[in-house]
């Protein structure tokens, strides 16, 4: 009888480990579920040389239907905050927790539609990364009288919506800091 309760307890902890979809191994190889909150989604372990980790910083349910898109659905959000001193580059990681998929993709969908189209080029390229497609943005800003070419990388994974922006004109620099979420 003790065995089978042993075999039953053993199965139980198995499935409930697969079930959660997340593990974490500790420094005794026992597994333990992890769940990840919106803020450790902008905490990334691998950020570009020359860039530290400043911080994250809760951002709000208003201010998330302010900037993306009015929509019912969001649950919360985090920015994490990147800069390389040399530069004087900053870059924000910014995770929005949607209450499902649909709502997700919603905010995305809206998002998107709020950029008027340029007069010349594409302002929304769709391009692969991580197993799945995001949208680059491009957007123009004035800076010591020129305009200036600011990218930005929107994607929705499951109920999270990701945008990875900054002060620079590389998109090759702001995609690495988009690929380097995993999501």
């Amino acid at each position: 009888m003790r065995n089978k309760i042993t075999i039953l307890l053993t199965i139980f902890v198995i499935t409930m480990v697969a079930v959660s979809g997340c593990t974490n191994k500790d420094t005794t190889g026992v597994e333990e579920a992890v769940e990840l909150t919106v803020t450790d989604m902008v905490t990334l372990d691998e950020i570009p040389a020359g860039f530290e980790f400043l911080g994250a910083r809760e951002i709000s349910v208003d201010d998330v239907q302010a900037e993306y898109a009015n929509i019912s659905g969001v649950v919360g959000a985090a920015d994490g905050i990147y800069r390389n001193g040399d530069d004087n580059v900053e870059i924000h990681v910014k995770a929005i927790e949607c209450a499902d998929a649909d709502a997700a993709e919603e905010l995305v969908v809206q998002y998107k539609s709020s950029f008027k189209p340029l007069a010349r080029g594409d302002r929304l390229v769709e391009e692969p990364f991580n197993g799945h497609f995001v949208t680059r943005i491009l957007e123009y800003t004035i800076i010591d009288n020129e305009q200036v070419e600011r990218y930005s990388y929107v994607w929705s994974n499951n109920s999270i919506v990701f945008d990875v922006s900054g002060g620079t004109s590389d998109a090759i620099l702001t995609r690495s800091f988009a690929e380097a979420t995993g999501f």
